[in-house]
């Protein structure tokens, strides 16, 4: 049974492999994260998904180490991410290690094995 919303799985159906895409309103232009079926600013309904370069920096960061969802997290700690993208969207994604506040990560929206239906995960520049 799927946990994700529509919204989300539209982002993942529109995001290329490798690549971070985040919602955006047509009529108003505003960039939101998460996503969501209308505009946060303006209420419109219909969203696109515009490509965006993944450059965020970290805000604040925290390790996990403990779990309720043993499936989802086969390893831990978990690192967890506040980030602030470059076109000022802040959201949260995973690292696979720790990550200093203020350091410059890349974004990328994530399907595999582990999370089929996709995750935001944050890599640090040049890896």
């Amino acid at each position: 049974m799927s946990m994700r919303s529509l919204a989300w799985k539209a982002m993942v159906a529109a995001t290329p492999r490798g690549t971070f895409s985040l919602p955006h309103c047509p009529a108003c232009g505003h960039r939101f994260y998460p996503p969501q079926r209308h505009c946060p600013a303006c209420l419109h309904g219909t969203i696109e998904f515009m490509p965006d370069d993944g450059m965020a920096r970290v805000l604040s960061a925290v390790a996990l180490h403990h779990s309720l969802d043993s499936q989802r997290f086969g390893h831990l700690p978990v690192y967890v991410l506040n980030v602030r993208t470059a076109s000022g969207v802040s959201l949260f994604a995973l690292a696979d290690a720790p990550v200093a506040k203020s350091t410059e990560v890349v974004l990328e929206l994530v399907t595999d094995a582990d999370c089929p239906e996709g995750i935001v995960r944050a890599r640090l520049l040049g890896e």
